[in-house]
């Protein structure tokens, strides 16, 4: 093959769709996996049909399924340099006392159990070609949260403790494993909470802005920007890449200034 060969998971989604333009527009081949046919389908037309390769797949999938499918694919297209881990479930906003033990295991089966097993079934493959680098899309939730988000923040929690252990495990193979920790990402999803909250009459985005010393969002194409980063720099290993605008390293935000201002 030509091109180097990326694989992601997710693809279709707000951040995943920007990362796999992005890998091509640079230069790769991408193999895109994702469970949505429309969304996928919609995705394809936006990219060159020959550096494209669609895969149905649910990440939740047996480990039989998976390792049966990158047998293929790996045979088809040879091993993938980089595997950027771009799934993830929607946050479930409860409180702990009523949150339902399915809804809490869903959120860790996608999360965490889908990294681990698209780790292990593609990572094998860069461990024997002593190459590769993994890239997982994870949260500043990992790190810090608010209140009712207990199966998130524990799921991504889980994939800074999955980053740590492979990259070294993996690294004297010369295959890195690094995470990226965004805040508050422009895309459907966050498009989805501030059209609810705007329905109540609350400017969520604002809010959000308010967060941030330098008042705001962070956009999907930054996100893939950083994932052209980890995937160059040889020197990243078991780093936990955080993009907030500067949230996660003051006490500050706009309405707290507010106050001490009029006092």
């Amino acid at each position: 093959m030509a091109n180097p060969l990326a694989l992601v998971t997710g693809c279709t989604g707000g951040i995943g769709s920007v990362i796999t333009s992005r890998l091509i527009h640079e230069g790769y081949e991408v193999i895109g996996m994702a469970r949505d046919y429309t969304k996928m389908a919609r995705l394809a037309d936006t990219l060159p049909i020959d550096r494209f390769h669609q895969v149905l797949m649910d990440v939740t999938s047996s480990q039989s399924i998976w390792y049966s499918r990158m047998l293929d694919l790996v045979s088809e297209y040879g091993t993938p340099e980089v595997l950027v881990i771009a799934h993830g479930a929607a946050p479930v906003i409860a409180p702990t006392v009523s949150l339902e033990a399915s809804r809490f295991c869903e959120v860790l089966l996608t999360d965490v159990y889908g990294a681990f097993i698209a780790c292990q079934s593609v990572g094998g493959y860069m461990v024997r070609a002593r190459r590769g680098s993994i890239i997982v899309i994870s949260s500043l939730h990992a790190k810090m949260t608010y209140p009712q988000r207990l199966a998130y923040s524990v799921a991504k929690s889980g994939l800074s403790g999955l980053v740590r252990s492979l990259a070294l495990e993996w690294g004297p193979s010369n295959v890195r494993t690094n995470a990226i920790l965004p805040w508050q990402v422009r895309g459907p999803r966050s498009q989805a909470f501030m059209d609810a909250a705007k329905a109540e009459g609350k400017d969520l985005e604002e809010l959000y802005k308010q967060r941030s010393p330098m008042r705001m969002l962070v956009e999907p194409v930054e996100v893939a920007e950083a994932v052209m980063f980890l995937a160059s720099n040889l020197a990243m290993n078991g780093c936990e890449l955080v993009m907030d605008g500067g949230v996660s390293g003051s006490m500050w935000y706009q309405g707290f200034a507010e106050e001490t201002r009029r006092k």
